[in-house]
């Protein structure tokens, strides 16, 4: 198989993938069409390293000092070193006043750093951040003990951990979440924030007590709706179990852990989350400019009039998103497409409440949602406009992982949803972007129309369609390698040509020459002139994975159907409309099978042999090239071409079985071929003799007749 250049043909990888793998080989993407109602019914959040570095402004320190020269280096690195020595002291010290005095100590050197660097000294380490969190530890410490405790006791849920009191998590909490908003990208402060919210929200009686604070509520609520899953099936584990490998059917956050809004039927809320919520709503702590998150929570947990009031109380794209997904559930589609137009809008310029991820994903669901409602081309819209966020935002998703590489999603609306038409218009109408990255997402639609149209025999109106700059091996007439290459749009229109030539060559053996030129073109640049992006070939692999993008066919029974009942089957499940299914049963690759323009290939041979003269070198050697093509891929159509030739065919002497080397047919001999067995045929007839006589009677009538002018 020739392939095109790989920046073109691979233009699929080159968009970026999330590291979830569905099948042997790379790590494919995941597509929001899989399973549209969990994906429309999901519950909205943000990464929880998005969250933690939210929770509480940084807090600006105050500079004691300012008359006395502005501190150095030297002074931060002494401070560093005596704030060190100040946590050494507490080293094997359990309680008392003593105790209680180096632990004061040891606070006030971690301090005695921040204050140095609001002073002016040079921090490159950022030593004062890292203070915070030096200082944060000092208050995980148990109460009855005076044991220090650390993340490693939180995570084993030790007697350490349990005798921590509500105030030490409170004071460690405030501290991590002040580290992780200095250091804006988080940094160990989320993890130690992991820490703490994971241990506490495994039981209520651990973070009941922290809800009077207002940081550790907005903490709990964050982890809970990124980093706790709801129960699957009753499974104990269910709440700590990552989804790594894609399922369309599991219900899965946008962090990968089960989610009851999802509504599978499997899976129920988390019963620590609802304890969680339901205190909230009952103790009166209901945020105002925090809402949005109490309002993804309460729908989660199935809440959903708090949801519902909560959402209401403030104008953000969060909580838009919430309203839409609302208004899924009430069946109003029109207001859940005004209320994700909402949220699409509430980002970026107005609204740095959603992580720069999160865009993308809702312009899919708008998408789904879309097709829903039977707007074919507003969701390719939608998805185009996704799949470009995507691709601009590169393997940033690491802490999303539901979020999904659009432009699976959009080749499937591309190539068996909308018509050719409907499509040609619609990639007629787009500006060609400045972006590289939109640029890959640009070429790669233009790419899957221009195949589309060959497909159906449109190559003047294709050619221009194809990469400018892609090209793939070129092949003679003969089915040979010529050892150079050819553009993609050069190859398009000699497809085209031979095409046409099929009808309209003067001559049976000039069509049977066309028929073969277009089965070379067929068999060995396929791919790239009319592969399909998604199933039966993938080109969007490079045609190396089957079943990684599109519509699965692991879903359709082994019996055969008809492209209806196919698409009955693969389209199976709420938020499709009938329309989408005839959409898609009629754009069915014919034939249906894997590399199906081989199969198309050996077609356009059985033609050419049926115009060349049984028992010409060509028409065996066309049987031969049908052979070849197809003995590794479909056995039986090898051995058709094999009968025919034992059947009809001059033997070949290539010194090789049959389909292991094929010389180029000889159309200019075939050409020919049958006057010398016409007259052989007559010589059989009437013998030599007779013959010689016809021809000397018919030379003295032409004699005679000259000489009567």
């Amino acid at each position: 198989m020739s392939k095109p250049d790989l920046r073109l043909l691979g233009a699929a990888a080159a968009l970026g993938i999330i590291a979830t793998a569905i099948a042997c080989g790379p790590d494919f993407p995941m597509q929001m069409l899989d399973n549209r109602q969990g994906t429309l019914l999901g519950t909205p959040s943000n990464g929880f390293a998005f969250e933690a570095a939210r929770l509480a402004a940084p807090k600006a320190e105050r500079c004691d000092r300012p008359s006395k020269p502005e501190p150095t280096y030297e002074d931060l690195s002494r401070a560093q070193t005596d704030a060190a020595n100040a946590a050494a002291e507490l080293d094997g010290c359990a309680k008392g006043a003593d105790c209680a005095a180096k632990l004061n100590d040891a606070r006030l050197a971690y301090r005695r750093i921040r204050q140095l660097a609001a002073c002016g000294a040079p921090d490159p380490s950022g030593a004062a951040a890292s203070s915070l969190g030096d200082e944060a530890l000092l208050s995980l410490r148990n109460a009855k003990t005076g044991q220090q405790c650390n993340h490693l006791s939180l995570m084993k849920q030790t007697e350490c951990a349990a005798g921590i009191p509500p105030a030490g998590l409170k004071a460690a909490i405030a501290l991590y979440a002040q580290e992780a908003a200095a250091r804006k990208t988080g940094g160990s402060a989320v993890d130690s924030l992991k820490f703490i919210a994971g241990w506490a929200l495994k039981k209520s009686e651990r973070f009941l007590p922290l809800l009077d604070d207002a940081v550790s509520r907005r903490l709990l609520v964050a982890y809970a709706l990124a980093r706790v899953g709801d129960s699957v099936a009753g499974q104990d584990d269910s709440a700590t179990a990552f989804i790594s490998e894609w399922e369309p059917s599991a219900a899965q956050t946008l962090s990968g852990y089960a989610d009851a809004a999802r509504q599978d039927g499997r899976t129920t809320p988390n019963q620590n989350l609802l304890i969680l919520i339901d205190a909230i709503q009952r103790q009166g702590y209901l945020d105002a400019d925090h809402a949005d998150r109490l309002a993804a929570l309460a729908y989660r947990m199935g809440r959903y009039p708090l949801a519902e009031r909560m959402a209401a109380r403030l104008d953000s794209a969060l909580a838009s998103w919430v309203k839409a997904k609302l208004a899924l559930r009430r069946g109003d589609l029109p207001a859940a497409s005004r209320y994700y137009a909402l949220a699409a809008r509430g980002f970026p310029r107005s609204d740095n409440r959603l992580e720069p991820g999160l865009p993308q994903r809702i312009s899919g669901e708008q998408a789904v949602l879309t097709l829903a409602r039977g707007q074919y081309v507003e969701a390719l819209s939608y998805l185009y406009q996704a799949a470009i966020e995507w691709s601009r935002r590169g393997n940033d998703w690491s802490h999303l992982a539901a979020v999904t590489d659009s432009s699976s999603d959009m080749a499937y609306v591309a190539e068996r949803v909308l018509t050719a038409a409907e499509l040609k218009t619609f990639v007629d109408a787009l500006a060609r972007p400045a972006d590289e990255q939109a640029l890959q997402v640009w070429t790669r639609l233009r790419y899957l129309l221009a195949r589309r149209l060959l497909r159906e025999g449109r190559a003047d109106e294709a050619s221009p369609y194809f990469p400018e700059d892609a090209v793939a091996a070129d092949y003679d007439a003969g089915g040979l390698p010529t050892g150079k290459q050819a553009g993609l749009r050069k190859l398009a229109l000699q497809y085209g040509e031979a095409l046409r030539d099929t009808e309209r060559a003067y001559t049976r053996t000039l069509r049977a020459k066309a028929w073969f030129r277009l089965a070379a073109l067929t068999r060995h640049d396929g791919m790239a002139l009319l592969g399909y992006e998604q199933e039966p070939d993938y080109a969007d692999w490079g045609g190396n994975y089957q079943q990684t993008s599109g519509r699965s066919a692991d879903a359709v029974p082994q019996a055969p159907l008809s492209a209806v009942g196919r698409a009955g089957y693969l389209l199976a499940g709420p938020y499709v409309t009938a329309e989408e299914r005839t959409r898609f049963a009629a754009t069915q690759s014919q034939p249906l099978q894997r590399y199906h323009y081989r199969y198309l290939a050996a077609d356009y041979l059985d033609k050419a042999a049926d115009l060349l003269p049984p028992r010409s070198q060509a028409y065996s050697a066309a049987l031969c090239h049908g052979a070849a093509w197809l003995n590794s891929t479909d056995a039986q159509r090898a051995a058709h071409f094999y009968q025919r030739y034992a059947r009809h065919g001059a033997y070949l002497n290539t010194g090789a079985r049959f389909g292991e080397q094929c010389p180029p047919p000889q159309f200019l001999a075939a050409a020919f071929f049958p006057y010398p067995q016409r007259a052989a045929r007559l010589l059989d007839r009437f013998g030599l003799a007779n013959l010689l006589g016809l021809a000397a009677l018919a030379c003295f009538a032409g004699i005679a007749w000259r000489k009567r002018r």
